[in-house]
């Protein structure tokens, strides 16, 4: 049974802020991004990446920034970029992700989330905020593998894992 899992990654070498933009002023935030960092904002429902920078939209106005391997700067970069554009707030310490790819990883997602996995709903480049086993997670689809990233609070970790096993993934330390 062990070899029929599903090899799932937990990720911990990430930095994350949160971004948001005052009403209406999204404009002049994603300007700012793109002009300094080279990456456009996506619209919600998408993510989207450039020059190490990964920027994720779930909601309108608000979006997740991460980048790999960060050695923690990346809130005080972009605080320098978007000045009074936005509001940042750091979330690296808060969150776990878990990758998950591989011809079965769509049909046992499918068992965790109240989303539809098919390709016509949800292709590389989608995100989503949902739930897994009651727990608020986000979920983007990095590749047509297909292979996801599933991200939820630190302090759901253990539930969050325990529920990526029961639906067939096996997780590999960070």
């Amino acid at each position: 049974m062990v070899d029929a899992m599903i090899p799932a990654r937990a990720r911990e070498d990430f930095t994350l802020v949160s971004l948001a933009a005052p009403h209406g002023g999204g404009g002049l935030l994603a300007a700012r991004i793109g002009e300094q960092l080279g990456l456009a904002l996506p619209p919600p429902g998408r993510w989207s990446a450039a020059g190490g920078f990964t920027a994720l939209c779930t909601t309108p106005g608000q979006w997740l920034v991460m980048r790999d391997g960060d050695d923690g700067a990346l809130y005080d970069r972009l605080r320098a970029v978007v000045q009074e554009a936005g509001t940042l707030i750091d979330l690296s310490a808060s969150r776990v992700a878990v990758r998950v790819s591989g011809e079965r990883a769509r049909a046992a997602l499918a068992t965790l989330l109240p989303l539809d996995l098919h390709p016509r709903a949800m292709q590389a480049g989608c995100a989503a905020a949902t739930l897994a086993a009651h727990l608020p997670v986000l979920v983007r689809q990095i590749d047509d593998t297909p292979a996801y990233e599933l991200m939820c609070a630190r302090s759901f970790a253990g539930s969050f894992h325990r529920a990526l096993h029961l639906a067939g993934m096996r997780i590999a330390p960070a």
